[in-house]
């Protein structure tokens, strides 16, 4: 772990970085939003995601997610600057369709989003 935290290529972070970041995080919460939608009517939705399966429990989607928010972070302050900037949007980009698909399935933020 130390080599990787003293890595040179490992570029500083900038405030780019954290715009992105901050925008990454607020739609994988979103999505958990969502998600959480998705749990509490199973026989009206289904998950699409496959690690989470058709019908996750809210503990294992919020594991997960949750997990996934740590994830995100780690990895991109791990990433030199060009890598770290084609994850964040390949992240922000998957979000936005996972959030889009399910909205378009009548997924919505308690009742309202």
């Amino acid at each position: 772990m130390a080599l990787l935290i003293s890595n040179p290529a490992v570029a500083e972070w900038t405030t780019e970085d954290t715009y992105r970041q901050l925008a990454l995080t607020a739609l994988i919460g979103i999505d958990w939003l969502q998600t959480q939608e998705i749990v509490k009517d199973p026989v009206r939705y289904k998950e699409s995601n496959p690690v989470l399966g058709d019908h996750p429990s809210m503990r294992k989607a919020n594991l997960l997610i949750g997990g996934s928010i740590l994830l995100c972070a780690v990895v991109a302050w791990m990433l030199p600057d060009n890598w770290r900037k084609g994850f964040q949007y390949i992240v922000i980009g998957a979000e936005v369709g996972a959030i889009n698909n399910n909205y378009q399935s009548g997924i919505r933020i308690g009742g309202n989003f």
